[in-house]
This record gives structure tokens, sequence and C-alpha cells, in this order.
């Protein structure tokens, strides 16, 4: 059997024509009436499948078209559509002589019992002397209804189109307006005067070096990216693994770290480093945010040493008066071996002199320890020897009326620091303590261990749960004033 499909659209005459030939069907195609009206023409056809929505010729005036002409009048024809659906246009295809009427999607079963009944049935073809205005007005009448329906589904369509349209202008302008602010964010980033990077957290190859980068370091962004970071910037493998083991367990590290420049120049950082992850939870890199703190040190440490200097001013005259003491002996010694050189008391005398003189270099060398300390350097101390070193200059340099003493247990924790600053910190609190026993006094410095757990902790901002070492200087003093305290 041959059969001609007409429809314009070509996805459905090849899904139709792979049904049908699926079952033995041989099929012709033509996208219009007028294809079809040719293709009748040139071809031997068994029956015909057309849609009604068509360009050029629909299947409307296919139909009629077929049955005005002789050759093909008797020529069995199946409308088969998906627009026209109405009881008036099944009415209208049957008038103009179509033998079935099927709505799409019908199955494959259908179509095939239509194509028989239509081939094999005897069909009423309507008379040549049918009123052929009246047909042709149903004919307009319903193109006009279509055209109407269509008309009002395309003002629909057009209005969810502009509404469409005008979400889409708003989604791209806020898109645009976000990028916007991702470049304007990244272009703030890129130009900060801190060192911003970012590197994977597997492999440790930086993927981000903002100018920051580059002025700190001299290393410039084509240069940095790729490139693992121990291999740029850190100084001491070990300072950088301590980091490590603060950064992993709690997604942070911030510290002071000593870094390396391309030229060779170490620097000083403030660092700043958050572990980035995925949704997942799983780590993905980590963004470090480096401050130049060289300079800022270089003048705390200058500022340090004036600090000391004024502290040591302010001994001056405890010293003096030891030194005083220490001079009174070496001097009557000296008168006295001066008129008896050989005397029985020589020999004690000399001891004396010597034993003075120890003493005075002992107690220059308290103060010149402690005026040069340590240029800033952390290192691990024991609170032990603080104590001892700040009591005996305490005890050479206060009045005699001041009892010092240090407490501490027998094996105090080491602390991590600057030996310099604690100096300062205990002498400073041990001169308000002495300025405040006019009349003589108790001044005790201790050191105890501690250990901090996560509620102590918590009660104190900035606090960590761990072992540490406290420092406390007391005194029986008259206090503060009140006014001052409030403040």
């Amino acid at each position: 059997m041959n059969v001609l499909i007409l429809d314009d659209i070509d996805t459905n005459r090849k899904l139709l024509r792979a049904q049908l030939e699926a079952e033995g069907v041989t099929v012709l195609e033509a996208s219009d009436g007028v294809e079809g009206l040719e293709e009748l023409k040139r071809q031997k056809v068994d029956a015909a499948i057309s849609d009604l929505l068509m360009p050029n010729m629909d299947g409307y005036r296919f139909c009629y078209e077929v049955r005005k002409s002789k050759e093909h009048r008797d020529l069995p024809i199946i409308i088969y559509t998906s627009t026209y659906t109405s009881p008036s246009d099944e009415e209208l295809s049957l008038r103009l002589g179509a033998n079935k009427y099927l709505r799409k999607p019908a199955s494959v079963v259908q179509i095939l019992d239509a194509l028989h009944n239509a081939t094999t049935s005897k069909h009423v073809i309507p008379k040549a002397e049918f009123d052929e205005r009246d047909v042709l007005k149903h004919y307009s009448e319903r193109l006009i209804s279509k055209l109407e329906e269509k008309n009002v589904e395309l003002t629909l369509r057009n209005r969810e189109l502009d509404q469409l349209n005008n979400k889409l202008e708003a989604e791209i302008l806020e898109r645009k307006s976000a990028e916007e602010r991702l470049l304007e964010q990244a272009d703030i980033i890129n130009h900060a005067r801190d060192a911003i990077i970012i590197r994977n957290f597997e492999d440790n190859q930086i993927t981000f070096w903002n100018k920051g980068a580059e002025h700190l370091y001299g290393w410039s962004a084509n240069e940095a990216l790729g490139e693992p970071i121990g291999k740029l910037i850190h100084a001491d493998p070990k300072e950088r693994e301590a980091a490590s083991r603060t950064l992993i367990p709690t997604g942070e590290f911030h510290g002071e770290l000593r870094q390396v420049t391309k030229d060779g120049r170490e620097v000083l950082v403030n660092g700043r480093s958050t572990i980035v992850r995925n949704p997942d939870g799983t780590p993905r890199s980590v963004l470090s945010i480096n401050t130049d703190v060289t300079e800022q040190k270089k003048l705390e440490m200058r500022l340090l040493r004036a600090q000391r200097l004024e502290s040591i001013g302010t001994l001056a005259g405890g010293v003096a008066h030891d030194l005083n003491n220490v001079l009174g002996p070496i001097l009557m010694g000296a008168e006295s071996l001066r008129g008896n050189p050989t005397g029985e008391h020589a020999a004690a005398m000399i001891s004396l002199i010597e034993e003075s003189a120890r003493r005075g270099s002992s107690i220059v060398k308290q103060v010149l320890t402690f005026a040069r300390g340590v240029e800033g350097e952390r290192v691990l101390i024991n609170p032990r020897h603080l104590i001892d070193e700040m009591a005996e200059i305490a005890r050479k340099t206060f009045p005699k009326s001041i009892e010092v003493t240090g407490q501490y247990p027998e094996h105090p924790w080491s602390i991590s620091g600057d030996p310099t600053q604690l100096h300062q910190v205990l002498l400073n609190l041990s001169t308000n303590a002495r300025d405040a026993m006019a009349n003589g006094g108790s001044l005790v410095l201790a050191a105890q261990n501690l250990e901090v757990d996560d509620n102590y902790a918590a009660m104190m901002p900035g606090a960590k749960a761990g072992s540490y070492t406290t420092l406390r200087v007391s005194d029986t003093g008259v206090g503060m004033p009140r006014a001052l305290l409030e403040k």
C-alpha cells in the first residue's frame, strides 16, 4: 500500500513514516496541499493522511481539490490533526469528503484501522452538484474562527513572552550588576596593601597572588602562580609546620611569621589563614592574608628600648645608694692598706675590697642586662629565671624596707615569649608596687602552672583551652585610688 503523508512539520512526517513502514506500508511525503497534489500526479497513491494546518494549501483545501478532480476523487483521505479539533472542524472535514477524522496523537493501531476501513469500505463521495458556496462559506468561517483563536493565543503568548522578556532583562541586569560587584571586589582585593594569597590545600600550589603580595615579596603573579608556597616565601620550615599544626585541626591560624622575599630579605608578617571548604566539608584551598609588620616591630623595639631606659632612670637612685654602700668598704680598705700594707689585717681588707667590687659588678651587670634585653625574639623561657632575675634587681635597687620574694612551683611550665617584653612587664608592675609602699612592705613575684578547660576559656574573650603559666605581682601597698581604677 502506498500512503501519502501531508504535514508541514518534518518531525511529524518522519515519526508517522517510521510507524507505517514498520507495518510494511510504503510512504510518500508532502509538506503541504500543493505538494500533495503534485505527488498524486507523479505517483500511484492508495490513501492520504493529511494534517489540516499547513502553509500554501491546508488540509481542508487539499481534500476539497481532490474531491473536485476526476482522476483522484475516490482517493481515501484521513484527516490527522492536533490543531483543528473541535466538532465543527470534524464536521467540515467530513463534508469536504474526508473518509476519517483522527485527533493527534493516535496509536498505530488506530491509524492502521482507519487506513484499512478507508481502503476497503465503500465511501460515499459528495455529489458534484453540492453547494460549493455553502462549503466554502463554512470553510472560511472555520478559518476565521481558527485565526481568531490563534490570534487570542498569540496575544496571550506575546504577553507571556513580554513578561518572560522583562524577567530575563531584570535577571540579566541583576547578573550584570552582580558581576560588576564581583569585578569591583576582585579589583579591591587585588589592589589591597596586604598580601592576599590562595593556595591549594593538597599540593600548596598558589592559585591567587594579588598586587599586595607582589609588592611585599617581589614575585610577580605570573612567577608565583602554580608554585608551591613554601618554595617562595617561607624562611623556616619548622615555623610553617607549627602554623599548619594549628591551621589543620581548627581551620584557621593567626600569628607572626618570619618570611623571605625574592631578593632574600627577611620580613616579619602578621599572618591570618583560613581553610576554604567544598560543599561536602572537605578542604579545598587556604586563604592567607599577610600584613608586613617589619617596620612596625622595629619601631616597637625602639619604643621598648626607650621605655626600658626610662625605667632604668627611675631605678638610678636605688642603684646609686647601693653603689655608695659598695664603694664605702673599698675606700676604707684602700685607706687602711695605704697606711699599713703588710699589717695583720691586710689580707682581710683585700678580701673585703674584692667582695665589695663583685657586689658592685653584679649590680651593674643586672642593670645592663635589663637595659639591653633581647631584640623581640620569641623563645622558650623558664618562668623561674624571670622571677629570680627580677627579684634580684628589685632587692638591689628598691629600698631595704621592701621585702622582695619570688615564688614558683618546683617544675614550672616553660612559656614561649619575648624575654625583653616580659622583663619590662614585671619591672613596670614592680616599680608601681614600690611607689605604693613608701613606708616599706612586701613585694611578691610569682609564677603558677594553670590548666585552662573549655568552660574557663569561654569566660575570657580570645582564650583557648590548654596549658598556661600565670605571672603575678602582688604587694602590700596602699593600692590604686578609686578614681584611677574607674578609668
